[in-house]
């Protein structure tokens, strides 16, 4: 789960990432006088909000789908009362890994689509911005199938950042070496 706020002023240069998680079961508790999702969009002046949710949900089988959007509804019903902009990212594929260890999350893909079209639907009701990465080829981008490594957040900035920008971003992996 991921969940980006963004403060945009102008000029652009002012942008903030700060960031929080969501809850792993739909009604999760949070800590004493942290204050709501909506009471940290005003303390940042948040004017977008950018959130990715659905990835370890899915874990949970299409079944439990209808509960999860129902949550998410909730959640972006909180971020509507500040800001109109918000936009949605879905999960990306989990990655068969090499490692014997470790078990295949990539069985769970189709249920990932499932979620992402979902997300998809939910963004396009409400009039939000969709970001599609269902579809990225994660194989080598993840270090044990779920969890983003350097490269795999180097193609996730490159498809959020193009589908922001209308402007195709090159995909350096190394460039920050």
């Amino acid at each position: 789960c991921l969940f980006f706020f963004l403060r945009i002023r102008r000029p652009p240069r002012s942008t903030r990432f700060p960031y929080t998680t969501l809850f792993r079961s739909y009604l999760q508790q949070r800590p004493r006088n942290f204050g709501t999702h909506l009471d940290l969009l005003e303390r940042i002046n948040a004017s977008v909000v950018v959130a990715g949710y659905g990835q370890m949900e899915t874990l949970d089988g299409a079944a439990m789908l209808p509960e999860f959007i129902a949550a998410y509804e909730k959640l972006l019903d909180q971020f509507a009362q500040r800001t109109p902009r918000i936009v949605l990212i879905s999960p990306h594929p989990f990655e068969k890994t090499k490692n014997p260890n470790l078990p295949d999350l990539s069985i769970h893909n189709n249920d990932l689509a499932a979620y992402s079209e979902a997300i998809r639907q939910l963004a396009r009701r409400r009039g939000f911005i969709f970001v599609d990465l269902a579809k990225l080829d994660s194989s080598g981008l993840t270090t044990d199938g779920v969890q983003l490594n350097r490269d795999g957040h180097f193609a996730w900035a490159q498809v959020v950042s193009s589908k922001l920008t209308g402007e195709k971003v090159s995909y350096q992996p190394h460039a920050l070496d």
